[in-house]
């Protein structure tokens, strides 16, 4: 803020005693606000009233603009006129002297211009008046007022106030310890009387408030008044005129109480009061009801007063000096105030003043021979001031509240300036941060590095030195960050920007500015569309400003030299860079020529060539009898993607994956720890630890999903490998699920497992079922329930054919019995375990547990249909009687429950069947049933049997109105 002063007294024993600005008008006709701006050309007028201690009463005119450079604000001051409002003066110099005024000169001046015609309200040496505001002619709108006998000390002003609730002004005077508070119109004024008190006539003294001793201050906000003394503060409520609360102050206050209205940020207010020496509160009595619980004002200083420059937060300390905060700032303060002390600063007032008021455009102060202005910066130079502190954020905020109808235009250019200024700061990560904000181009961008853009001409020589502009890493990685994204958002397009985008990436890698992994340069150059291989190999090239043998071949490639690029990279062993030429080019004679070479050299690099084709791959018949002479991961990795990535179904593939998978399995075999491991800690299979663990884990998941390979030729080598879990899976596939609940039980000893195995084929084949009996709906609706439960049978039964399941039951083996179907999976599993392999005991003991917890899903009849010759019936035939029992119990309940469901059908049908009887046609013509004679239109009663009758004429509901006797009731 920068001071301006407005006014100075003529004389230094003639001190100011109160002054009131009254902005009139803006030059651009727009209207005035707290929280405005000046623009170019603009001017804000306004009148200027001070009130002296010798009664004198002067006007002057202030005109604000903003300076040529638009970074201030100038202020021109003009004197209008002056007026003597006292006489006591004047009664001194002739030495008479009335003992019934208090000599004060003017203490209390506002404007109020809610009134039809602005007036000047003024108290002077106790008398309060209203003048008009150009000529300064009394109004005489308070003559006829009647008041407590004495001088008026304090007066002050409603704050706050619903205008539409109070449409009359208001105002308090303090008269002695008599709080009047007065209400007044355009022309006339009185004391404010609630509805009681307007009936009656009462002394002016009962009108008022009865303020506590010595009281030296107050202020009204909307319904309440809160004074201040030495002592202590009090709250009034002013439609009761009763005491609302009083606090004691706990320690003296030298600088004098404090209780003045101020306005906050939006439509909030406040009354600040002074607590003590430097310790100031912020109190909301519409809200509020305990003073000592105010808000304290919080600076990093003590402060002795506070307004609001929107959207700042002004603290006066008591060498004049002042402090900001602005609400969008988290409590931080505004950089860059310099509140000394000295006289020569600007940034605060000139001495302490004794009261400081809100305008638009800042604050101005009282002080005790001037008035003194502090003028907030016009916008760009608050903005500017947060950017060259560095409050980037914060700078952005206010931006963003100016609201403005340019904001977007505005935060563009800020958010430019705050990137150029982090720049020169070395501040790189918030700077290009704020660069990508902008959306600052990047041919703009490129001007800060010259070392990167592309050159003007293409027969320009180069220079045979390229310097650095920044000695920085992190410069160069976060402009690096910044083009990546720029060119992935751009691939595919041929612009000038991604052109100078691509270039400036390439000259990065050249010029070792960034660190780069290979394939990060191998996607540079298989990606990019506007890449001019010749402009890259004035670069890279052995006569270049920056040989690169490691990028040559990539340019070359780019060019279309590709046999050229391999003969370098063979030459200097590149195989990851003869790799991404390959990729680049294509060409299956290449991949015959140079391909063995690289595998040769090195594997794993070579394998990229094939894996990550930029264009059409090469055949299979190519590729694949170079790799099988080198098997192991390398042929893996090819097979994984042809099978998961290209979506190859070939018969032989999927053979050859597994069959490869279980050959490195066998291969690792011998380098295990399984002697290291305690008997309890066995592992599953696939949680072993290393490429032995990840190739079985790869294994088991390709054998569970793939459907593709041999199965006899994948067993064959499980076999050979004892990877008993592998096989359970083969055989799975293959629906030999004797042979995998066989391998479960007898080689595993996992009956859990072999159960899990019955409930997940069982889901499968329900699912399997349900989709098919879904497709067979959709394609012929006709189809009824049995014919189609036939069809799934019939298809079971294809299914199953050539299996070696010789337990499994024609027919209708999945039939709904008591509300859920049997899985016949667990007859398979009885059978396995009821008939063991040979060497191995039968297992009668799980066989029966099986039997026990999961008879519900198991049908007997299939059991004893299936049951072994040498199983003894007797054995289980606990269990039989048991399961034959519960089928029959649920044949049972499954016919009481059809039988009960038929009769509440049949009883829901007769029901409704007799109501559709009783449907009743009535005219006036009707005779009644009792009386005899026609209906007409009143009140009937209809009976059960459809007789109808007057409702004078009826008595019981349950007799028959003819014949007097009881209904039958309902069958």
């Amino acid at each position: 803020m920068e001071r301006q002063t407005l006014f100075v007294t003529t004389h230094e024993k003639i001190r100011v005693t109160a002054a009131v600005v009254f902005p009139l008008e803006r030059s651009s006709g727009e209207l005035v606000v707290r929280d405005m701006h000046l623009s170019p050309d603009e001017e804000l007028r306004s009148l200027l009233y001070v009130g002296c201690s010798d009664g004198n009463l002067h006007v002057c005119r202030t005109v604000t603009c903003l300076d040529q450079e638009g970074v201030r604000y100038d202020v021109r001051t003009t004197f209008l006129q002056k007026k003597s409002l006292s006489t006591t003066h004047d009664n001194d110099i002739e030495g008479k002297k009335d003992t019934n005024r208090i000599s004060h000169g003017i203490t209390f001046l506002n404007v109020n211009s809610r009134l039809s015609v602005p007036q000047l309200l003024v108290l002077v040496d106790g008398s309060l008046d209203a003048l008009h505001c150009e000529n300064l002619d009394s109004t005489g709108l308070f003559r006829q007022l009647t008041l407590p006998s004495g001088a008026a000390s304090v007066c002050c002003v409603a704050r706050g106030q619903d205008h539409a609730l109070h449409p009359a002004q208001r105002l308090a005077l303090l008269i002695g310890r008599w709080i009047a508070l007065v209400e007044y119109v355009d022309r006339r004024s009185w004391i404010f009387q609630n509805r009681t008190e307007a009936k009656e006539t009462v002394a002016a003294e009962s009108l008022c408030i009865l303020a506590p001793e010595h009281t030296q201050v107050m202020a009204w906000q909307c319904d309440f008044i809160v004074t201040g003394s030495l002592k202590e503060y009090c709250v009034f409520d002013v439609n009761t005129r009763r005491l609302r609360q009083r606090m004691e102050m706990v320690e003296s206050v030298s600088q004098g109480p404090l209780c003045r209205y101020v306005n906050g940020f939006g439509d909030s207010s406040y009354i600040v009061i002074r607590v003590g020496d430097d310790q100031l509160t912020l109190f909301d009595a519409t809200t509020e009801t305990d003073l000592e619980t105010a808000t304290p004002v919080q600076m990093s200083e003590a402060v002795v007063d506070v307004a609001w420059a929107p959207p700042f937060f002004v603290g006066v300390k008591a060498d004049g000096g002042v402090l900001m905060r602005s609400w969008l700032d988290d409590e931080e303060e505004f950089p860059c105030i310099n509140a000394s002390s000295s006289v020569s600063s600007t940034s605060g007032f000139d001495g302490t003043p004794q009261q400081i008021h809100s305008m638009p455009l800042g604050l101005y102060g009282v002080c005790s021979c001037s008035v003194q202005l502090l003028l907030l910066m016009p916008r760009k130079t608050i903005v500017a001031l947060y950017i060259n502190a560095g409050f980037y954020e914060r700078a952005l905020r206010y931006v963003d509240y100016i609201q403005s109808a340019e904001k977007d235009t505005q935060l563009q250019h800020v958010y430019n300036v705050c990137a150029h200024h982090a720049l020169l700061g070395r501040r790189y990560t918030e700077a290009f941060y704020y660069f990508e904000l902008a959306s600052t181009p990047t041919l703009e961008l490129l001007e800060l590095v010259p070392e990167l853009r592309l050159p003007s001409k293409a027969n320009d020589a180069l220079n045979a030195t390229v310097s650095l502009t920044w000695s920085s890493g992190e410069a160069y990685h976060e402009l690096y960050e910044l083009l990546s994204r720029r060119r992935f958002s751009g691939l595919g397009s041929h612009t000038e920007e991604q052109r100078a985008v691509e270039f400036a990436i390439f000259l990065l890698y050249v010029l070792e500015c960034v660190p780069y992994t290979d394939d990060e340069l191998a996607d540079m150059f298989l990606f990019s569309s506007t890449l001019d291989p010749h402009e890259c190999l004035r670069y890279v090239s052995e006569d270049g400003i920056r040989p690169k043998p490691m990028i040559l071949p990539l340019v070359l490639a780019c060019d279309g030299r590709f046999s050229e690029a391999l003969e370098c990279c063979q030459a200097q062993r590149l195989v990851h860079e003869a790799a991404v030429v390959l990729q680049m080019s294509g060409d299956e004679a290449l991949y015959v020529q140079y391909f063995p070479w690289m595998l040769s050299a090195d594997i794993s690099s070579a394998l990229l060539a094939v894996l990550r084709p930029h264009r059409q791959p090469s055949s299979v018949s190519t590729i694949l009898p170079m790799l099988l002479g080198y098997g192991g991961y390398p042929l893996h990795d090819y097979l994984h993607y042809l099978i998961f990535v290209e979506g190859n179904t070939q018969k032989e593939l999927h053979t050859l994956y597994a069959t490869n998978l279980v050959d490195i399995i066998r291969s690792l075999q011998s380098f295990g720890v399984e002697g290291l491991k305690a008997p309890a800690a066995k592992l599953r299979a696939g949680e072993e630890s290393g490429i032995r663990g990840a190739a079985r884990r790869a294994l088991l998941t390709f054998l569970q999903l793939s459907p593709h390979y041999e199965v006899d030729v994948v067993l064959a080598l499980l076999y050979g490998a004892d990877l008993v879990e592998e096989q359970v899976l083969a055989m799975e596939q293959a629906g030999d699920h004797i042979g995998a609940l066989t391998k479960l039980v007898y080689e595993l000893t996992d009956v859990a497992a072999a159960v899990r195995y019955c409930e997940e084929q069982h889901a499968r084949e329900l699912l399997r079922r349900s989709r098919f009996a879904l497709q067979g709906e959709v394609n012929n609706n006709e189809i009824s329930g049995p014919a189609l439960l036939s069809i799934c049978d019939a298809s079971s039964e294809a299914t199953c054919a050539g299996r070696d399941d010789s337990v499994w039951l024609a027919g209708n083996s999945y039939a709904v019995q008591g509300g859920h179907t049997f899985n016949e999976y667990f007859n398979i599993l009885l059978h396995v375990l009821l008939v063991p392999p040979a060497g191995k005991d039968r297992l009668l003991s799980e066989a029966f547990l099986v039997l026990n917890e999961h008879s519900r899903r198991i049908n007997p009849l299939s059991v004893m249909a299936t049951l072994p010759s040498e199983v003894c019936v007797g054995e289980i035939s606990s269990y039989l009687l048991r399961a034959f029992q519960t089928l029959c119990s649920q044949v049972q309940m499954a016919a009481i429950n059809a039988n009960s469901v038929a009769s509440m059908v049949a009883d829901g049908q007769r029901r409704h069947a007799l109501l559709a009887q009783r449907c009743v046609y009535v005219d006036e013509k009707r005779l009644c049933a009792v009386c005899g004679t026609p209906l007409g239109v009143g009140v009937m009663a209809v009976f059960p049997n459809l007789k109808a009758v007057h409702f004078r004429c009826f008595h019981a509901q349950e007799l028959d109105p003819e014949r007097g006797v009881p209904f039958r009731p309902d069958p």
